[in-house]
This record gives structure tokens, C-alpha cells and sequence, in this order.
């Protein structure tokens, strides 16, 4: 009734409240894989909080009212919204959380290595790197201009 997972590891478990899938086994997959630390490891405690505050208000919503084809308009639109802030928060965790490997040459070496990081590993290098980085246009003529002063 809820979720339709998607093969792949880092493949966000996505709800749907009008599939055949029930609610509780939907919820048990998502805990389970929040609680693994691997699916959705990039995922922020404060994120991970928001997903079962959601979680809870679904259950709640689908106790006191029934199915979704039973929800008055306004409780199918709150039941909806929670279902998107769930599929969002976990859709973008499981993109962060995908392991990205490459075959890289060190400078300097002839030897190529493997280099394994998540997607957020990597632009957290990355941005790591920009801001360490002196400030302005560096350009190889200014470093070299810099060094000869």
C-alpha cells in the first residue's frame, strides 16, 4: 500500500499509498534500511527524525481513518504530504549515499589506484578543496607571479 522499492543498494525506497503494499510491512522496510547505517548513511539525524515524525503521523492518520480511499480530502492531502516529505528526504539520502568508485593515476606516479567515496564524500572534497583555495582568480601565471616575489 505504500512503498515500491527499487533494486539497486542506493535505490531510495519510495512510498505509495495506493499500491497493494500495506502501510506497516512499507514502514518496516524503511526502518529497517535507516537502521543498517549503509542505504542511507549520509542521511543527517535530524533527517532521520523527520522521516519517522512522518512515519508516526502516517500511521496515526491511517489508524484513525482507514484506508485512503475512506480519508475525507483534507486528511488524503496530509497523508499525502508526509509521503512526500518521506520520499524526498530518503530519495535524495539514497543519491548521497551511492558509492562512486574510480580508477585514478596520482600525480607523479605511474601506478593508477582505486579510489572508492560516496557521492557526498566526493562533493565534500570538493568543496573542501574550492575553499582552500586563496581568494581571486588563481590562475598557474599568478601561483608562479606569487612564488618569484
Amino acid at each position: 500500500m505504500l512503498l515500491a522499492g527499487v533494486a539497486g543498494n542506493a535505490a531510495a525506497m519510495q512510498m505509495d499509498l495506493r499500491g497493494s503494499r500495506s502501510f506497516d510491512s512499507q514502514r518496516s522496510v524503511i526502518e529497517r534500511d535507516l537502521a543498517d547505517g549503509e542505504k542511507y548513511a549520509e542521511l543527517t539525524a535530524e533527517d532521520r527524525m523527520r522521516v519517522k515524525a512522518s512515519l508516526d503521523r502516517m500511521q496515526r492518520l491511517i489508524e484513525q481513518s482507514g484506508p485512503v480511499v475512506q480519508m475525507q480530502p483534507d486528511e488524503q492531502v496530509e497523508l499525502f504530504n508526509e509521503q512526500e516529505t518521506v520520499n524526498q528526504i530518503l530519495t535524495a539520502a539514497a543519491e548521497d549515499s551511492r558509492l562512486v568508485c574510480r580508477r585514478e593515476q596520482r600525480t607523479g606516479s605511474r601506478f593508477v589506484t582505486s579510489s572508492c567515496m560516496t557521492v557526498a564524500e566526493r562533493r565534500r572534497q570538493r568543496e573542501a578543496s574550492v575553499e582552500s583555495l586563496p581568494a581571486g582568480n588563481v590562475t598557474p601565471e599568478s601561483v608562479l607571479r606569487d612564488r618569484s616575489m
